[in-house]
């Protein structure tokens, strides 16, 4: 029986270690805790200035007794619409009000406010606040869905939310 004594082993083993807790941390904080899934809530909600209506998206349904399609027109009032979303971080939880201002069915400026406790935060939502109104100015009402803004994807999912929430408030 050879007894010899590899010095790679301890290296060998250190970095399968190391690779196993890095991709235990990456599924936690980018798969499993994806965003606002069980403790998304609204806190404020506003509606104003509503003027001219306009169409702004189209869609099919289908009946299942004929072979008749139906187009279903949703018009969206101009107007200033501001929605508040609570969403969780790593480290707590934040907050992302959004006002929209909505004209011919399409968004004609934004603007984000958000409140948090800690710097990794900071970092996120100042990228995503420098890039949003450029990212969906223009942009149909009815169609609008951002992917990450500014690398801050759970502030991108709140943005998301209160879109889908102005959507209803401004039918």
């Amino acid at each position: 029986m050879n007894n010899t004594y590899n010095q790679s082993t301890p290296k060998i083993v250190g970095f399968a270690v190391i690779s196993m807790i890095v991709i235990v941390m990456m599924y936690v904080f980018f798969i499993k805790d994806n965003g606002l899934t069980d403790k998304q809530s609204i806190v404020s909600t506003s509606t104003n200035q509503s003027t001219n209506s306009t169409t702004s998206s189209a869609g099919t349904a289908s009946s299942n007794n004929s072979n008749s399609t139906q187009s279903v027109t949703t018009t969206y009032k101009d107007g200033t619409y501001t929605k508040t979303i609570d969403y969780r971080v790593p480290n707590g939880t934040n907050s992302l009000t959004v006002t929209m201002v909505v004209t011919n069915g399409a968004v004609d400026s934004v603007k984000t406010t958000s409140n948090y406790t800690d710097y990794e935060s900071k970092y996120y939502i100042s990228g995503f606040e420098n890039s949003i109104n450029t990212a969906v100015k223009g942009k149909k009402l009815s169609s609008l869905s951002i992917g990450r803004i500014g690398g801050a994807s759970l502030t991108s999912n709140a943005f998301n939310n209160a879109v889908k929430n102005i959507r209803t408030d401004a039918v």
